[in-house]
């Protein structure tokens, strides 16, 4: 029994000695199995983190990409912009340049601004009417080599060819004048699907011969916009409906070029776009202006105009065409009349060179008994007491101007002017044949306001007998606008 026992016990501790390690393994190779489950769920998150990651960095290099691309679109607006200012600046000198210009009616570069984008204007409290004040000072250093009547202005009309006097300036003579500074109040006021705006300004040219500043109105209007026909309705006084300040060369000197086919008048004018960029004018003027020699002009019916302005980024062009009533009665005699017309084509051409735009200017004019309609004021007709009739006066017109940007702010403008005048038998041996009108200037913008300049001026006067009257200005000018 002793001994059954002890094999028993033998046997028990054989089978755990081998049991054991069975189980210990199988507990090992369980434990193994977990672990490789639990790294094979742990790659596959990382997995899921990397690519998640690489979504979110392919995200972001998308946003530095466009970003990237936003800045060379900046970059390029800014070169652009600069591009735009130098631009500017040189249409800023334009604007300072040439006193007409400051006439807004036929500025045609902000009529589109309106309320708080009409760039200088301010806000009348408690009501829709906007104002703008504005206007400049200018003083003109002016030399005469020979004799010449306007001391203030180049008319060439008032160049003596004979017996020039040294109260003319026969011997020379300087004169200072401040006659051509300006001052100007303009509004606009909306009204439903219209804006009512006035215009008006003075300067004191009220003695356009002499230099002793006499205060005299320029213009005074109002115009109305979206009427009779969507067009604009003008009353008032203003540059006549065939001048063409656009193609006015930049001149210095106050008068201006003698072919400018325009001058200020009282009128009715309607304006109407037909097309991008392009106007349509009709319009009645007054004809207290006409000039006939050898009679008291006599007025019936106002001036017919009909005129058209193209603008556009590369030219600005415009063709007009007046018909004129004259009337005439010789020492309150019987009235006598015809008709007479005339009739303008004029521009400006930009031609970009490098940084800034040179301009080209023209004008071609004529007139059969529209004399008065030219800036410098020839005579429409002759009463010839022969006929007791009206002989009409044939007049033709060239401007060539070239305008050179040395830099943003130094400008040149070399200009030629003549116009021919076919005289009638009827008129006088002193009687005006031709004129003759030359200039060359250096213009320097300090600033957008500020404005120096000398400009030299030539001109000639024939008569109808053939003498002669010639006569060359320097002139100086300090212009400040505000």
């Amino acid at each position: 029994m002793r001994e059954n026992h002890i094999l028993l016990c033998f046997i028990s501790i054989l089978h755990i000695s081998f049991s054991l390690p069975a189980q210990a393994q199988d507990t090992d190779l369980s434990g193994k199995s977990t672990d490789t489950s639990t790294l094979a769920t742990k790659t596959k998150t990382l997995q899921q983190v990397i690519e998640e990651q690489q979504k979110q960095l392919d995200a972001q290099q998308s946003q530095i990409d466009a970003q990237n691309d936003n800045l060379q679109r900046f970059r390029q607006q800014l070169h652009d912009f600069d591009d735009e200012d130098k631009n500017l600046n040189a249409r800023r000198i334009d604007n300072s340049i040439h006193p007409r210009r400051n006439d807004l009616q036929t500025d045609r570069r902000d009529d589109d601004q309106s309320g708080k984008n009409w760039q200088g204007s301010f806000a009348v409290e408690g009501t829709d009417t906007r104002i703008k004040i504005g206007g400049f000072l200018e003083l003109d250093v002016i030399h005469d080599g020979s004799a010449i009547a306007s001391k203030g202005q180049f008319i060439p009309t008032s160049i003596p060819s004979r017996n020039g006097t040294k109260k003319d300036g026969a011997d020379g003579q300087t004169n200072f004048s401040v006659s051509p500074s300006r001052f100007y109040i303009e509004t606009r006021t909306p009204n439903q699907h219209q804006q009512i705006k006035t215009f008006f300004s003075i300067d004191m040219y009220g003695n356009e011969l002499g230099v002793d500043p006499e205060l005299r109105m320029r213009q005074g209007y109002v115009e109305v916009s979206n009427s009779l026909l969507g067009g604009k309705l003008l009353i008032g006084q203003a540059w006549s409906t065939t001048m063409d300040l656009e193609g006015t060369p930049d001149v210095l000197d106050f008068r201006g070029v003698d072919n400018m086919f325009g001058n200020l008048k009282p009128q009715i004018r309607w304006t109407r776009n037909i097309a991008h960029g392009i106007n349509f004018m009709l319009a009645a003027e007054t004809p207290s202006n006409h000039i006939i020699e050898g009679a008291d002009s006599l007025t019936r019916f106002p001036d017919g105009v009909i005129a058209s302005t193209w603008d556009s980024d590369a030219f600005n062009l415009m063709i007009s065409f007046i018909a004129t009533d004259l009337r005439a009665s010789p020492n309150n005699g019987p009235v006598v009349s015809a008709i007479g017309y005339g009739g303008s084509f004029s521009g400006k051409i930009k031609i970009p060179l490098s940084t800034y735009t040179d301009e080209f200017m023209f004008a071609l004019s004529f007139s059969y008994g529209a004399g008065s309609q030219y800036q410098n004021a020839h005579a429409d007709a002759v009463y010839d007491p022969v006929n007791a009739d009206l002989d009409l006066i044939s007049n033709y017109g060239v401007t060539l101007a070239y305008a050179h940007h040395w830099t943003g702010h130094l400008k040149s403008t070399i200009t030629y002017c003549c116009i021919e005048i076919d005289n009638q038998e009827a008129q006088a041996a002193t009687a005006l044949k031709d004129t003759e009108y030359s200039s060359g200037n250096l213009v320097w913008s300090a600033n957008e306001r500020w404005l120096l300049g000398i400009e030299g001026i030539s001109g000639k006067r024939p008569d109808n007998d053939g003498e002669v009257g010639t006569n060359f200005r320097t002139q100086l000018t300090s212009r400040l606008r505000f």
